[in-house]
């Protein structure tokens, strides 16, 4: 029995012309095909078919499946799959075969000399040999760089259906920063480039040239990471050289940053409710604050709710986006100054709060400076932003003596570490703890 796999072998099936070629654990078979699909005149197109198996282990074989046109159209009848052969009585039957012939020829000696050897495209005039070089990205000159493999994994999460959109927008930041740390040293990185001088001097780039804080950096090197884990698994089917030193802790820069959480309290709270706004943009935004503030909910998930998150009376159930992936409800009792702001949408709030994260940034600053002149004894500052009303909702639970099993399965929480975070206890709150204490 022949072996397909050996990495010095060429071989030729006898019994339906089609080339064979072995490359360690990747095998390719190639052969003139058709998949008869007529165009207006009744005609099909003829391809070369280039099937790639890859060994995955335990007997399995995974399978690619390229085709290349020929730009050759023939009449089906004259066309035998079996045989791969054009029959004379085709018309300019000459013609057609010498360039069929000639594009299956390429396609061998590219293949057999494992993407090493020039096609000559003036031989071959008019064919794309685009997917076959793809066949074979350790050549340099297919070779993708690290930003081009990172945006093909971003488009792989963009797809997947369980990537919040703030991450996406998270993972094409940190592709520009790629980018630009290339553009900066005019070089391309590519995956095999990355250890740990790359990061040394990725790190001086967002320190020195960037300015960017160490919370950001640690950012960026954790989507790296992820991406380069993505890579890293399928290295052996990529034929993608790389070495696994961004594993290690020395590899990263940058320090974990922790956002203090800074809750409105109860009266504050009261008061935003209760204000009225005179310009429409800022009304808005104060009541996109109050369903925040009253449901706990992400920026993000202002705009998710719809009629059937209130179909089961009194309360409202909903899957967060960021969480989406992990399959996490929240089901909370209805807060009746939620409802009433749902109400007055017909509990539809997918275009009703269709205000950018940026610009609803912007008018909560707005908002707050105002409320600052106007109610100068209540202690509202100016630096609030869309995450701190999930701050406010939680705290002001807290602070009533909620149980945390109630807070969890309200705000779409499963451990109380990472309730933690949003917890703001003031002093006014703890020396009233103490005296119960006394």
């Amino acid at each position: 029995m022949k072996d397909y796999t050996h990495p010095d072998n060429v071989y030729l099936n006898s019994q339906d012309d089609a080339f064979l070629w072995g490359l360690a654990n990747a095998t390719y078979k190639v052969r003139r095909f058709t998949r008869n699909r007529k165009n207006k005149k009744g005609k099909v197109k003829i391809e070369m078919e280039i099937l790639r198996y890859f060994y995955g282990g335990k007997g399995s074989y995974n399978k690619h499946r390229t085709f290349v046109n020929t730009n050759i159209w023939v009449h089906p009848k004259n066309w035998n799959n079996k045989t791969q052969k054009l029959s004379r009585k085709e018309e300019d039957f000459d013609i057609k075969n010498n360039k069929i012939n000639q594009t299956f020829a390429a396609v061998q000696a590219y293949i057999a000399s494992k993407g090493q050897q020039d096609i000559d495209q003036a031989y071959v005039e008019g064919v794309d040999f685009s997917k076959v070089r793809e066949l074979f990205p350790t050549r340099k000159e297919n070779r993708k760089t690290f930003y081009d493999l990172m945006v093909d994994y971003l488009e792989i999460r963009k797809v997947d259906g369980d990537t919040a959109p703030n991450t996406i927008k998270v993972f094409r930041t940190v592709c520009n920063r790629v980018k630009g740390f290339d553009d900066y040293r005019k070089r391309k990185t590519y995956i095999e480039d990355i250890n740990y001088m790359w990061s040394d001097n990725f790190n001086a780039w967002c320190v020195g040239v960037k300015n960017y804080v160490p919370h950001t950096i640690h950012r960026t090197y954790q989507v790296i990471s992820v991406c380069l884990d993505y890579y890293w698994r399928r290295r052996d089917e990529l034929q993608i050289e790389m070495n696994d030193k961004y594993k290690d802790p020395n590899f990263k820069y940058g320090k974990k940053g922790s956002n203090k959480p800074h809750a409105l309290t109860y009266e504050q709270r009261e008061i935003v409710f209760n204000h009225r706004f005179d310009k429409p943009y800022l009304e808005k935004a104060r009541k996109m604050i109050c369903i925040q503030a009253f449901t706990g909910c992400r920026y993000s998930d202002i705009k998710l709710f719809t009629p059937e998150c209130f179909k089961k009376s009194g309360m409202l159930i909903y899957t967060p986006q960021k969480t989406k992936r992990y399959n996490i409800e929240v089901e909370q009792p209805l807060h009746p100054k939620a409802e009433e702001i749902f109400k007055e949408v017909n509990y539809t709030t997918t275009t009703a709060y269709a205000t950018s994260n940026q610009k609803y940034g912007d008018y909560i600053k707005e908002i707050f400076t105002e409320l600052m002149k106007k109610y100068p004894d209540s202690k509202f500052s100016d630096d609030y932003s869309s995450h701190n009303f999930r701050d406010t909702f939680i705290s002001i639970a807290v602070k009533r003596g909620v149980n945390f099993k109630s807070i969890l399965k309200w705000s779409g929480q499963k451990k109380y570490e990472t309730l933690d975070v949003y917890i703001d206890l003031d002093d006014e709150f703890d020396r009233g703890e103490m005296t119960k204490t006394v």
